[in-house]
């Protein structure tokens, strides 16, 4: 029986190392294999398994500029969490990473190609130009802002649960737990997946690898109090999947 797979791409997880191996539809240059055009593996990207809306900004735009006045903007990606490989032959697969890692790796992301961004005279505009639209210059801000109830959030369901894309609204977890890959052993836990999957990859070179230039990590980065709020905000998620500072 063949199946349709649904990717959905948490950000910062290693996603785009994960869609160019296997995904369909991701913009082809012409240098993937034939097997891995007809793959089954569907990227959705950033969607989310249920409606919201944002202020601030227009997620439609090509460029997430900060506009204050737009209110009640419709969040445009959305898929639906209800498929079952018995009536429907479509399953779900994601890539999942610890949260204190993620969340660093989501405040000091840098495009490759500055140009293409708005918020371009920011040092360190994060990712979906998260920095730009709250104004969290420094990452310290930036928990803060995350931690404080009175902000809002860019993309309010990530407020409380960075893996928030692949929950339903009651709370069911939607991949099954085979299906949720590690960002830190990605790449063995890929080729086991597409194996036992019977599903084609490809080897994916540098330059098709969102990786930062920079290497660094979150370990010094917390104080000791915001290790502790983070923990209690995510702390189902911690306990899930078995993660800790």
């Amino acid at each position: 029986m063949s199946i349709k797979w649904l990717f959905v791409h948490i950000p910062k997880t290693g996603g785009t190392f994960f869609k160019h191996s296997v995904c369909r539809n991701h913009e082809d240059d012409g240098s993937s294999s034939w097997a891995l055009r007809v793959s089954p593996v569907e990227n959705i990207a950033h969607s989310f398994p249920y409606h919201f809306t944002v202020d601030g900004w227009n997620p439609n735009a090509n460029k997430y500029s900060l506009m204050p006045w737009l209110k009640d903007m419709q969040y445009h990606r959305v898929y639906n969490p209800d498929y079952t490989i018995e009536t429907d032959r479509i399953d779900y697969v994601t890539i999942i990473r610890n949260p204190f890692d993620l969340f660093y790796s989501y405040w000091r992301y840098v495009p490759k190609d500055m140009s293409d961004w708005t918020a371009n005279s920011v040092p360190v505009s994060g990712w979906a130009n998260c920095n730009g639209l709250m104004g969290t210059a420094t990452f310290s801000d930036f928990v803060e802002h995350y931690l404080d109830p009175e902000k809002e959030w860019h993309i309010p369901p990530l407020k409380t649960n960075l893996f928030a894309q692949i929950y339903k609204k009651d709370g069911t977890l939607i991949p099954k737990s085979e299906n949720i890959l590690r960002c830190e052993h990605l790449q063995v836990e890929l080729v086991r997946w597409c194996e036992r999957n019977e599903i084609p990859y490809q080897h994916v070179p540098p330059n098709k690898r969102n990786i930062n230039p920079v290497p660094d990590n979150h370990y010094d980065k917390y104080t000791t109090l915001q290790r502790y709020k983070l923990g209690e905000v995510w702390k189902e998620q911690l306990r899930t999947f078995e993660y800790e500072f």
